[in-house]
């Protein structure tokens, strides 16, 4: 999973129609659905370190294509959405 820091984003969208798998939006048309990752991006892009070079993806990454949001499978997050 990857995040995008909001301070450092220009908001120019250029990576909107880059994204694989569809998972960024402009801000002005996130889903509904997704509302609450807005929050949750911006706290795990201030904890995450930033990737300065592609690489390959790694082995498996098909299997997560299109499986929806994957909050419930970060550490920081288990506890608080199983409450």
């Amino acid at each position: 999973m990857l995040v995008i820091h909001p301070e450092d984003c220009i908001d120019c969208a250029i990576c909107v129609p880059e994204c694989p798998e569809n998972a960024i939006f402009d801000a002005a048309e996130v889903p509904e659905n997704e509302q609450e990752s807005i929050g949750r991006n911006a706290e795990l892009a201030d904890r995450w370190p930033s990737i300065l070079k592609r690489s390959p993806a790694m082995n498996g990454h098909e299997a997560w294509h299109n499986a929806g949001p994957r909050w419930n499978l970060l550490e920081d997050y288990k506890e608080r959405i199983n409450a």
